[in-house]
């Protein structure tokens, strides 16, 4: 009965805003601002436990430190921006961002739990421009990554092995930080290796952290 007579009052105030436009053009701009305003409201339910904002074409989502224990539902489908961190999340699926393409920006940061990143979960966003993915005792870099990233973020995890592999499909790749892994008193009681062409394939980057990493030596193809 609510979503009806919700949907009745829009049509209302629609039909209203029409016959005031032609009745009185000079004030057609600010008559038609206002049901658009209201409407703007229904975009998400309101058990949604984050905050939307829009503004020049950009949907922020920022979810941050709701106590999430998983993605939740009702995020618009139109969001270009996604923040979920400081939450204990443990898992992604590769339906968890199902009906997000419009996702540009994902920030998954600080989720207080070892994460696990089934692979491909990320691969369907294809508008996917940067991934933040710090300090969520990740293993190893996540595979199935969409190629339109250029800028990925993995620093303070428990990664400790870089290979070549990683990034084969990340071609557009300008910005990587895999700074602190094994960071705290080198809790992995391992060197930090990097395969020697591990690198070799990412033409565009220009920007390369590897900061606190127990290196033994600089990787010849940085």
């Amino acid at each position: 009965g609510y979503v009806v007579s919700l949907l009745v009052f829009y049509g209302t105030c629609l039909i209203l805003n029409l016959c005031l436009i032609f009745m009185f053009p000079p004030y057609t701009d600010t008559l038609f601002f206002i049901p658009l305003t209201l409407m703007d409201r229904a975009w998400f339910p309101k058990t949604l436990p984050c905050d939307v904002k829009s503004s020049e074409g950009t949907v922020t989502v920022d979810c941050t430190d709701r106590r999430l224990t998983e993605v939740p539902r009702g995020i618009p489908g139109n969001a270009t921006n996604l923040t979920l961190s400081i939450n204990h999340i443990p898992h992604i699926y590769p339906t968890t961002f199902n009906h997000l393409e419009s996702l540009e920006e994902i920030d998954f940061r600080c989720n207080c739990v070892p994460l696990k990143i089934e692979n491909g979960s990320f691969a369907a966003l294809t508008s996917l421009r940067s991934l933040y993915l710090d300090a969520n005792q990740l293993a190893e870099i996540p595979r199935g990554l969409p190629a339109t990233l250029s800028l990925l973020s993995l620093e303070a995890n428990s990664i400790f092995s870089i290979q070549e592999a990683s990034f084969s499909e990340l071609g557009n790749i300008e910005a990587l930080y895999l700074g602190q892994n094994c960071y705290y008193r080198n809790p992995c009681n391992v060197s930090f290796e990097i395969e020697k062409t591990a690198f070799l394939g990412l033409k565009k980057l220009t920007i390369l952290s590897l900061k606190s990493d127990n290196l033994t030596q600089i990787p010849p193809t940085v």
